[in-house]
């Protein structure tokens, strides 16, 4: 396989730039207090980081089997892990009786009125402003 330094030098930037996301992103983790806060921010930022080095091996290896591979890979990583964090989280909401201590919990039908109340303001101010 030969390689050029046009291919090392993005692959290698990408690379360093998934590892630093994800140790930037488990330092900042670890300083978040609540587990709900906590398991937002990883869910997020494990695919940011995931996506970069996958990025930078493909730029590596160039189209081939191993890029694919990486492709599935990453694809099944993007379905499982937001799937993970949400049954992760309902654990925790179901399991935690110190939960209306952290948050304000809103029973559905406020939640859907607030709603309601809002489209129909931005429907009289003609839409909504950016």
């Amino acid at each position: 396989m030969n390689i050029s330094l046009f291919q090392v030098i993005p692959a290698a930037v990408l690379i360093a730039l998934g590892v630093l996301v994800m140790a930037i992103a488990t330092f900042g983790v670890f300083r978040i207090h609540y587990v709900l806060n906590r398991m937002h921010a990883s869910a997020m930022i494990d695919s940011l980081g995931t996506l970069f080095i996958a990025a930078g091996l493909g730029i590596l290896y160039g189209f081939s089997m191993p890029t694919l591979k990486l492709l599935v890979i990453v694809a099944l990583f993007w379905c499982a892990s937001p799937v993970c964090a949400h049954i992760l989280i309902d654990l925790e909401t179901d399991t935690n009786e110190a939960l209306s201590s952290h948050c304000e919990i809103l029973p559905l039908s406020a939640v859907e009125e607030e709603l309601s109340e809002r489209e129909a303001s931005e429907e009289a101010e003609g839409g909504m402003e950016i």
